[in-house]
């Protein structure tokens, strides 16, 4: 990511002013002043990590990273200081905070590796002084004992073991002091290892359902009966036993409770069973499958999540080798039965699933075998597709959807980028998924890299494919989150009610923060809403506890509802989206001098609908603010803006059409160029008033991702000037200067079909007819007649080429595959 010295973004600078804020360090805190009083260096370090902890917005990924430091790093100090016991306490308790605060799993993690750290340092270094830090200890071992499930689970799976912890404690202590806290602790860990791995499948009945294989009669049974159900329950009733036993010596039942195979142990014995099982079969091939068999249900075990990044890495080695030395027949049969397994889990890890796919489909592309990529893609698209399933706004005003959506959208893109020409039928079914469910992508999504990335593989031979899947996205856009006018109007319209307005400042702190496409139904619901006076249509927009507290009387709506209803009325307009075609700085020319309607009034509804033009201009592909949109693509290195303005201006429609055109095949040299180009991104991340909300600013440009948004909106003018053609030309009376007329017509929409990937010989000759008959004096209405019957066709056979039959097989299977509740209302009417 680009560091830029210059500071560009108004976004950035107005975070930035807003989260700076004068911060008084908690008295809690100040014995780690205390205690590191003598250490000048470390003095100004430890007051600005104290001035973060104590800051309304924390950062609570720098805090646990500073506590880690200064509680390690100084442990030697904390052991002879008179406050020290006191002083790893509050780092204790940091970690604590961190865990219970941040709602980023990684930070959370981290927490808890960084606090058992600490907890086995103190262990490991206090010697004599270590009876200060026990009633701290304890604490803490209590504490963790009490979270619930989900929580207390990162401690099992931490890195730093709590058995391994415990074995220190007893070498540490000797056993000479009270282990009950800690032992109520490991106690609990036993237990939910051995209840977590009993709740998954038995992996000696799975391997051998899924194998074909008797691990009896192989002799590989002894791989796994250490993780075998039958195995787990005698652990977990010796467990019993010696919880229930030691005489009520601590120490004694500590000792014993050691003896037991632990969380991590599990997941070693786990994670080498697969080279097991490949050193163990006689047969390569074979024993590579098997192996690769138990790879696919490692991945499917969330538990297991800490070896997954490795396993994925040896399932492509494993398939790597099958692929390059197996026959098509065998490795047909290896994809068939990954797939198989696959399928059963990929509701319940769609990320695993994705990863596998991908690692897969680099093999496969490979060895340019078209009939193995073919049979390869049908089994992805047999898998399914993760739709949005936008489930509305929770109350930390994030939009809740599903996470797989964009990772399944950027699968399938890097599959088709591996060799584009060959992956018609993934192209089709991914065009038909979005079509059909949808397309929710975030600004802090970054997309317009994935974009790029996928204009700069070989798109030339698809590239009317290409088009097709690419208008879907909505992200041909150049601000992350909201940066000139939009970030200006959208500020404005909420502080002219000073903030007070809930609805307005939501909806100006998702433009700023968390936006996406989504936000466009959240403008035009509140338009909606001042419109009728009913909010039901904004609950799916809104979090909670911010639609209980809009009112549907009041002066938030009143007045906005009379200029809003008679403005609508005068200019004839039914539906809310016919406010992008009105002058709103006009507003008060047209409906002036209402009763009930104050002079803030007419400003609220004039910024709503200006806000509303440029959200929609954002993330759709119509020109509505033209003169905003190509002023930020002025020195973008694009082809002469000022041409393309210029034509825009052209008074007479044909010749606007023609230097439109001429415009849209200078922008597709742009895109199907072989050169890559630099992308430039000033992209800025901060703190925000809602802790863990990610807070991106900035700007994204790069020629081709330009280019193509610019195609697509100058593409959106050159539909509706055809249609205006269409409407125009006069066939109630047909001459020979209409022919001509229509001839010329037909001469750009080739042209513009030609620009559109769209290549059509039997066009080419019914237009070079149609200019020879022209030409030829007594040509009859039946000779002209048939030249147009010869179009007609030529049409219907491009419509057949270019999508029924890349779509209409795979939209019969998709359509059936697609529950009801993940397509799109519109298709769900009748």
């Amino acid at each position: 990511m680009k560091e830029n010295p210059v500071m560009t973004s108004k976004a950035l600078e107005a975070n930035i002013a807003c989260s700076k804020v004068d911060v008084a360090i908690d008295s809690r805190y100040m014995v780690l002043q205390d205690v590191l009083e003598r250490y000048q260096g470390a003095r100004q370090g430890l007051r600005s990590f104290l001035e973060e902890i104590c800051h309304p917005y924390r950062n609570w990924g720098y805090i646990v990273k500073e506590a880690r430091s200064y509680a390690l790093n100084y442990l030697h100090v904390l052991k002879t200081h008179e406050k020290g016991a006191e002083a790893a306490k509050i780092y204790v308790d940091i970690f604590f905070q961190a865990l219970e605060s941040s709602k980023d799993e990684e930070v959370r993690r981290n927490a808890v590796d960084n606090l058992l750290f600490f907890i086995q340092k103190i262990l490991k270094e206090a010697g004599g002084e270590l009876d200060r830090f026990l009633p701290m200890l304890d604490g803490a071992f209590e504490k963790i004992k009490c979270y619930p499930p989900e929580t207390f689970g990162l401690f099992v799976r931490s890195f730093y073991q709590l058995n391994r912890l415990g074995k220190v404690f007893l070498q540490t202590t000797g056993g000479k002091v009270d282990c009950r806290r800690f032992n109520e602790l490991l106690f609990n860990y036993y237990v939910y290892t051995y209840e977590y791995w009993l709740g998954q499948s038995d992996p000696v009945h799975w391997f051998q359902k899924e194998s074909g294989v008797d691990l009896k009669a192989k002799g590989l049974m002894e791989l796994f009966l250490p993780v075998a159900h039958e195995q787990l329950q005698v652990h977990r009733s010796r467990l019993e036993e010696i919880w229930m036993g030691g005489d009520g010596d601590s120490s004694v039942i500590l000792e014993e409770m050691l003896t037991l195979p632990g969380y991590n142990q599990i997941v070693d014995i786990y994670k080498a069973i697969p080279n097991a099982l490949a050193r163990a079969w006689k047969e390569d091939g074979q024993g590579k499958l098997l192996k690769l068999i138990f790879l696919l249900h490692i991945m499917n075990i969330e538990g297991l999540s800490s070896i997954h990044e490795e396993v994925l890495r040896e399932i492509n080695r494993t398939l790597t080798w099958l692929i390059g030395n197996e026959q098509l027949p065998v490795i047909y049969q290896y994809l068939g039965k990954t797939f198989a397994i696959l399928k059963t889990s990929a509701s319940r890890f769609p990320l695993t699933a994705l990863h596998c796919v991908l690692n897969m489909g680099q093999g496969v592309y490979k060895t340019d075998e078209s009939d193995l990529v073919d049979f390869f893609m049908d089994s992805v698209v047999s898998l399914g597709f993760q739709p949005p399933r936008i489930r509305g706004v929770g109350d930390d005003w994030q939009v809740r959807s599903n996470p797989s959506h964009i990772q399944n959208i950027r699968t399938w893109m890097e599959l088709i980028e591996l060799k584009p020409k060959w992956s018609k039928k993934l192209f089709s079914s991914l065009i038909i998924h979005l079509a059909l469910s949808g397309v929710f992508i975030k600004d802090t999504d970054l997309f317009p890299r994935d974009i790029t990335r996928f204009l700069n593989s070989d798109i030339r031979p698809v590239y009317n494919l290409t088009k097709q899947l690419m208008r879907l996205f909505p992200a041909y856009f150049n601000d992350i989150g909201a940066e000139g006018e939009l970030r200006d109007i959208s500020t404005k319209i909420d502080e002219v009610c000073l903030r007070k307005d809930p609805l307005v400042h939501f909806l100006r702190k998702q433009s700023h923060v968390e936006s996406s496409n989504h936000i466009i139904g959240l403008m035009e619901g509140v338009l909606q809403f001042w419109r009728t006076k009913n909010k039901n249509g904004l609950e799916r927009y809104l979090p909670p506890n911010i639609f209980h507290q809009i009112r549907e009387q009041g002066p938030y709506v009143d007045g906005v509802h009379v200029v809003l209803n008679t403005l609508l009325e005068k200019e004839g307009i039914g539906r809310i989206q016919g406010l992008l075609s009105i002058d709103e700085k006009k507003l008060r020319e047209r409906v002036n001098g209402l009763p009930g309607a104050s002079r803030l009034d007419y400003e609220r509804v004039e910024m709503a609908i200006g806000l509303y033009k440029l959200l929609f201009q954002k993330y759709n592909l119509q020109f509505t603010e033209i003169e905003g949109y190509l002023s930020q693509l002025q020195s973008t290195g694009l082809p002469d803006i000022g041409e393309l303005k210029e034509a825009l201006a052209e008074g007479s429609r044909e010749k606007k059409l023609l230097r439109l055109l001429r415009y849209l095949g200078r922008l597709k040299e742009i895109i199907l160029s072989p050169s890559g180009y630099e992308a430039k991104e000033d992209i800025y991340r901060k703190r925000h008033f809602t802790v863990d909300i990610p807070s991106m600013y900035g700007s994204y440009h790069e020629l081709k991702f330009d280019a193509l948004g610019l195609t697509f909106r100058v593409e959106s003018l050159v539909n509706v000037m055809f249609e205006e053609v269409v409407q125009d030309l006069n066939l109630e009376f047909i001459t020979r200067e209409t022919i001509s007329q229509a001839y010329e017509y037909l001469m750009l929409f080739d042209r513009a079909l030609r620009l559109d990937g769209i290549e059509s010989l039997e066009v080419a000759r019914q237009l070079d007819l149609l200019a020879h008959s022209l030409k030829i004096r007594g040509f009859s209405a039946t000779q002209f007649l048939d030249i147009f019957r010869g179009f007609a066709l030529a049409v219907s056979n491009i419509v057949h080429d270019y999508f029924n039959n890349i779509h209409q097989n795979n939209l019969m299977k998709i359509v059936e595959q697609i529950p009801r509740k993940d397509m799109l209302p519109k298709y769900l009417k009748g």
